[in-house]
Formats: structure tokens, C-alpha cells, sequence
């Protein structure tokens, strides 16, 4: 079995072949992060000599980057700007949450950095530049204390943001369930991500207490939806007819996008320039290479035609010089957008630079030079859940229902369908790609970040499963289907353009489909009321301090807690299904797939039945050691 930082390939066969272990990545919040890459960023600040990146504190308290800097001789490098700069050329999570400026690096009899005789960045203060305005409230005071000991800094103002002090997700979750626990107010998590500061939370938290009602990120989507007014195509040449030479690829360094590309390289010649976060193109490469040999697709022959391009959707003219934005509009011949930041927890405002900004800067680069088709991926999550009924999702090109969006993200994609939609108004050339759930390939299992395993682990660590309508359906539809049909209706204009496809699995499974598998796997899992199995989850979750849930048990409803309470001393068998009962009929899909089915009729393009992938599935699980074969009452 690899673990975190070892470099594999998935074979054929789902096996999975050891490449060697790289000793200097690390993770971060979920991320695997190479210090190097931020390392370089750092030294192309003006005036760095040197940077060294590490990782501090335990797993227990969760790691943080700290970043050691060594300034050229007679220059002082502030820590304000430098995270402004390092902001715009990575992702959050790389950015180190401390800076520590040194004179030079301590080294050892070798001639090596001497690592333990660095400073030690615990408890040091996080480098922000804001002005430090002491909280005077009682709630600035108890809300800045409580943050304090979440971040464990010594020192936190009213002003300063939780996220960049080196916050995140996890952590927020536990400073939120504090604030509901010791200052009794009834705060969901989002709250932390539309108030980010001291004063802020404690604004919110004010409203909260006053109105009895939790505040709400109140957005107009159809105000956000407005395209530009210079995004117009019309005096930009127009593209030959052909195949393209070369394609704009955004997102490759994700699973979709990593399947993407490979399908790209399979079904045309074109050279595949993709869009990279990155210090320089020698790192944008490695995170392609990368992102391929995971999921067990690189292939050496494949590297002359895969062009990185060093750059950032939330960046104006996508973070590009202008030689190099100049080149891209004058010699890309087609746009494949699939780059994205999901996230389900955060509101539209932390996704907006990305997902509608980055959508938007793609559309000004399709309209610039010569006029450059743009397929956008977007998602069936652009539909509110009050659409998910029996015919109820068609494959309009626009869509317009804006109430009962579960978040930020899904606002994000359908505000940045809008643009796509009003962009081929004005005369590009645009086709949209939703998604389903996307899962494993439907061949070898091999998936992201395995991909619906933690909710198959908590299921047998529980020992028993919920006796549900065995016909509740169980939906998603394998990652090969998705980008083989994505790819085939791109290369193909007459197929796609001025088209939306929905790619869903045709043929939905169900609970009893689920169960099957995991019995022919070697499992037994019991079935219990499912009122007994709710009271039996909640009790393992609470005694179990490092269940990944066990944070979030202070945001159930005081109303849960009571029904669970009367749950608990209930005695009730689940209904058995009776022998000899007829045949559930197999579920269907609730959205339309007309165009996707009639788009790939002519290539063969089959898409496994859930029945079938859910074996697949479980296997790879088993093999690669998501989940230890018979781990509950192996048969």
C-alpha cells in the first residue's frame, strides 16, 4: 500500500505499481503540497535570496506552513506584501501562515541548512498587514479568545481575518461549534466564511442573539450575471474549419480535468496547452505529470504535446503577460473550461473570483484575436433540488430557476452559465457540459481521493447499515463516460455548439444494489431500524473524538437532538422484506440526456449501469486500501 507522498501508477488490472517515495512533500488540510513550489515563488520576490518552506505543529492541532526568508544584503523584505504577492501566484493553502526573516541560514557541519537550529514557529504571530485594533466588546473580547485558542496565536485584533491567520475549513468548524457552545449563539458555519474578522463575527453574532435567526449572504444572481460589454467578438477573425492545432484546456491538475486531458491527446493530434497554478512552467509540468500518474494515465509519449502555461483564472487577462496572452488569442483554436474551485462550504463571494470571474476572463480571451469556441463544464448543481423531480431537468441551454441554491458553489456555476449564455449571444461559439456526480473509472476503480470511501468506511466501522427502501436510489456515472462523451461532442462542432448535455448514468442503482456488493465483497452488514441505526451513528460519532464528523456534532438542531433522545428508548425491528415479493422496477434517471445519447451514438460508447460499477468500485477500495477486506463479519 502507498501512503501520502509516494509516487504510483494504476495498472490496467487495478493494481497499483510502487514508483518510489518523494520525501519532501507534505500535507497540508487535506493537500499535498511541495515546498519547493512555494519556495521558488517565494525567491521571484524582488529582494529574496533564499526561502525555505516548512510544515509545523502535530496532527493533532493540525499543520501550518512557515516560511523562512533570508532578504538580499541591505534589503528588508516586509511580510505584508510579500503574502499579497504570494497570494496572487498560489492557492490558499500554500500560502505560509507565518514569515520568519533571518540574516542567513544556520548550517550544519556538511554544509547543509541545519533545520533544527531554525527558529521555532509555534506560537509566533501570523504576518498580516492590517492595523492591530484590540477587540473592546464583550463579544469582540470572547469571540477574539476563543479565536485566538482555535489559531493558537497570542494575539488577535478585531480587524484581522481568520483565514489569513492560517485558518481553515476544519478549524472553522471547531471555533464556530465553540461560539454556539460558550457564548450561546446560534451561528451556522457559512457564518464564519461571510464574516471573516474578529469584528465581523461579532456583528453577526449581535444579529444573531437580537433576531433570534442567523444571518444570511443575501445575493441578486441575476445582478452578478452580467457580461462585460467589451467582451463582443465582432470585429475578431474567425477560425478555419478543421480540426484544432491547438486546444486552451483549463482545470487539468483535478480528476475530471486529468481524464480530460488524456482524452484530448487520444481523440485528436493538437497540441494541449493547460492552464496551471504554478511558481514557473518547470513546476506547472510536474503538477500535470502529477495529476496524470495518479489516476494512472501519464505516458511519456504524450509529453511533447502537453504545453503548460503558467497562469490563474481569478487573475485579470488570466494572470498572463502580454506576449503570452497575445499568443494564446491568436493561436488556440478551441477552449476547454473545466477549471473551478468547489468547495461545498464556502458562500459565492470566496468563490466568485474563480468560478465567475475565471469563466469570465475565458470568454474575453475566446473573443480576442481570433473568435475561439469555448466549451464550458458546469454541473447539474445548477439546478435547485426543488427541479429534481421525474422529467423535471431538460437540457436547456440557459437556465433561469435562482431559488434554493444549497450554497455558494452551485450559485457560482449558474451565474457563470449566464455569461456563457449571454457570450454566444453576442457570437461565440459555446456549449455547456453538467455533470452528474462524477465517479471512478469504470474499468480499473481508480478515482479521487477515494472517492465515497469515507462514507464506506463509517458505515462498517458503525457495523450496521439503515433498513431504507431498498429502492432509494444510489447515482453517479464513471469519470471515463464523462470525459470520453465531453471530448468526442468538442472535437465534433457540429455535435455541440449552441448545446447544453446533461451526463448522468442512464441506468440509476439502488440500496439493494449497494447491499448486494458489499455482500458478494465479503461483508455482512446487519440491518437495523433505521431510527435504532441514527441513535447508534450519533453515539459512535460522539465517543469517538477523532471521527472526521465529530466537529459538526454541535450544529444539530436542539429538535434532533430531542427526537434522538426518544429514539434511544424505542424497540422496534425493521420490516422485512416479505419473500416472494415482485420485482422493484430499476430506478431512471431524472434528467434528460437526448443530446449526450445522440451526440456519442456512433462511437459505442457505453456507460455501466451503478449495479455493475458498484463491484468495480469496492474492489479497488479493497485493493488499494481505502477498505481492509472483511473488516465487519467477513463472510
Amino acid at each position: 500500500l502507498y501512503r501520502t507522498g509516494d509516487r504510483a501508477r494504476h495498472l490496467p488490472d487495478g493494481s497499483i505499481a510502487f514508483l518510489g517515495r518523494v520525501d519532501n512533500q507534505i500535507k497540508i488540510r487535506g493537500f499535498r503540497i511541495e515546498p519547493g513550489e512555494i519556495e521558488s515563488a517565494i525567491a521571484r520576490y524582488p529582494g529574496v535570496d533564499r526561502a525555505l518552506v516548512v510544515a509545523f505543529g502535530d496532527e493533532a492541532r493540525e499543520k501550518r506552513l512557515a516560511a523562512y526568508v533570508v532578504p538580499d544584503p541591505g534589503v528588508e523584505v516586509e511580510p505584508g506584501p510579500l503574502r499579497g504577492f504570494l497570494e496572487n501566484q498560489l492557492p490558499g493553502y500554500m500560502v505560509p501562515s507565518v514569515f520568519l526573516p533571518l540574516e542567513r541560514f544556520p548550517l550544519n557541519a556538511s554544509g547543509k541548512v541545519d533545520r533544527s537550529a531554525l527558529p521555532d514557529p509555534a506560537g509566533r504571530p501570523t504576518d498580516v498587514v492590517v492595523e492591530y485594533v484590540a477587540p473592546s466588546t464583550e463579544l469582540e473580547i470572547a469571540i477574539a479568545r476563543i479565536w485566538s485558542e482555535v489559531l493558537e496565536v497570542e494575539r488577535v485584533g478585531v480587524l484581522d481575518n481568520f483565514f489569513a491567520l492560517g485558518g481553515h475549513s476544519l478549524q472553522a468548524a471547531r471555533l464556530v461549534a465553540r461560539v454556539r457552545r460558550e457564548l450561546k449563539v446560534d451561528l451556522p458555519l457559512r457564518a464564519l466564511f461571510e464574516y471573516p474578522t474578529v469584528g465581523g463575527l461579532a456583528h453577526a453574532s449581535e444579529l444573531a442573539l437580537a433576531t433570534r435567526t442567523p444571518p444570511e449572504e443575501e445575493v441578486d444572481l441575476w445582478a452578478e450575471a452580467v457580461l462585460a460589454p467589451d467582451i463582443d467578438p465582432a470585429g475578431a477573425l474567425r477560425r478555419p474549419d478543421g480540426p484544432p492545432r491547438r486546444i486552451l484546456l483549463t482545470g487539468a491538475t483535478g480528476f475530471l480535468g486529468a481524464f480530460l486531458l488524456h482524452e484530448l491527446l487520444e481523440q485528436s493530434d493538437a497540441e494541449i496547452l493547460c492552464l496551471v497554478r504554478a511558481a514557473d512552467e518547470a513546476r506547472a509540468a510536474e503538477r500535470l505529470r502529477t495529476a496524470l500518474e495518479t489516476v494512472g494515465l501519464w505516458r511519456d509519449e504524450d509529453e511533447p504535446r502537453i504545453v503548460p502555461v503558467v497562469g490563474n483564472l481569478a487573475r485579470p487577462r488570466l494572470g498572463l503577460v502580454d506576449d503570452s496572452y497575445g499568443e494564446l488569442a491568436g493561436t488556440v483554436d478551441l477552449i476547454l473550461h473545466n477549471g473551478a474551485w468547489v468547495n461545498a462550504m464556502y458562500p459565492y463571494s470566496m468563490l466568485k473570483a474563480t468560478n465567475v470571474g475565471g469563466t469570465e476572463q475565458i470568454l474575453r480571451l475566446a473573443a480576442t484575436g481570433v473568435v475561439k469556441p469555448v466549451h464550458h463544464i458546469s454541473s447539474l448543481s445548477v439546478f435547485p433540488p426543488i427541479l429534481w423531480v421525474p422529467g423535471g431537468i431538460a437540457e436547456e441551454f440557459q437556465t433561469t430557476e435562482t431559488e434554493g441554491f444549497p450554497g455558494g458553489y452551485p450559485q457560482s456555476k449558474w451565474v457563470a452559465e449566464q455569461l456563457v449564455n449571454q457570450a454566444a449571444e453576442r457570437g461565440i461559439p459555446a456549449a455547456i457540459y453538467r455533470p452528474n456526480r462524477v465517479s471512478g473509472d469504470s474499468a480499473t476503480g481508480v478515482t479521487s481521493q477515494m472517492w465515497g470511501v469515507e462514507a464506506l468506511n463509517w458505515l462498517l466501522e458503525l457495523g450496521v447499515v439503515p433498513a431504507v427502501d431498498r429502492s432509494t436510489v444510489v447515482d453517479f456515472v464513471p469519470v471515463d463516460f464523462v470525459t470520453k462523451a465531453i471530448v468526442h461532442l468538442a472535437l465534433n462542432p457540429q455535435l455541440s455548439l449552441g448545446k447544453a448535455f446533461h451526463l448522468s448514468n442512464p441506468h440509476p442503482g439502488t440500496q439493494d444494489d449497494l447491499m448486494a456488493a458489499l455482500r458478494r465483497a465479503g461483508y455482512e452488514v446487519p440491518e437495523v431500524e433505521v431510527r435504532q441505526w441514527a441513535v447508534q451513528l450519533y453515539d459512535h460519532i460522539k465517543d469517538n473524538p477523532n471521527h472526521p464528523l465529530h466537529e459538526l456534532l454541535p450544529f444539530i438542531p436542539a429538535e434532533v437532538h430531542e427526537l434522538l433522545s426518544r429514539w434511544r428508548s424505542m424497540d422496534e425491528e425493521p420490516d422485512a422484506p416479505a419473500d416472494g415479493a415482485e420485482p422493484r422496477r430499476r430506478p431512471e434517471t431524472l434528467v434528460s440526456m437526448e443530446n449526450t445519447l445522440s451526440g456519442v451514438a456512433g462511437i459505442g460508447l457505453r456507460c455501466p449501469p451503478v449495479s455493475e460499477l458498484l463491484d468495480t468500485y469496492v474492489g479497488y477500495y479493497i485493493r488499494s486500501g481505502g477498505v481492509p477486506p472483511g473488516r465487519v463479519g467477513a463472510a
